[in-house]
């Protein structure tokens, strides 16, 4: 299996949701062809993960002595840092909360194409077992309530039976 090297960045100053829009962008490309895109991309994010990126780049061919010509982007992704909690005063003595939110950049970038792929196999692998872990799940809760329902019916005919033998 092929080794995948990362680089990250921590507690940069922007919002996950617009960093995760970039970095989705170039999953899986070409190291190369990546670097290229990120600078001519039209978001500030794209500053961000373009110096993750070069990072990758440098750890893999500098610690590893991987061939910078063939690096793919194999894991890229980013999650959501501590906020800074901030405020400002409004009309009528009031105060509104600002949140500053921050993220995490994480890139992994590999020699071996297929990387991605095996990655991929795996995740599938775990949600196929989820899902059919979730449809047992599913059917033992319909029969359990089928078996309350029959319940629920059998109490009212006997009560009803009961009022009416208590009324004769």
């Amino acid at each position: 299996m092929a080794e995948i090297v990362y680089a990250k960045s921590k507690y940069v100053r922007r919002s996950p949701r617009k960093v995760r829009l970039v970095v989705d962008m170039v999953r899986g490309m070409e190291v190369s062809k990546a670097l290229d895109y990120l600078k001519f991309t039209n978001k500030a994010a794209s500053l961000d993960v373009y110096k993750v990126v070069k990072s990758a780049i440098a750890n893999a061919t500098f610690n590893k002595e991987m061939d910078k010509k063939e690096l793919v982007i194999v894991d890229a992704f980013v999650n959501e840092a501590p906020t800074y909690k901030r405020g400002k005063a409004v009309a009528r003595g009031r105060y509104h909360r600002i949140f500053r939110r921050n993220s995490h950049i994480i890139i992994g970038v590999s020699d071996d194409k297929d990387a991605m792929n095996s990655t991929k196999k795996v995740k599938k692998e775990v949600s196929t077992a989820n899902k059919k872990e979730e449809k047992k799940s599913d059917t033992k809760k319909k029969e359990v309530k089928k078996a309350e329902k029959k319940e629920t019916k059998s109490n009212k005919t006997e009560t009803k039976s009961k009022s009416k033998s208590k009324k004769k």
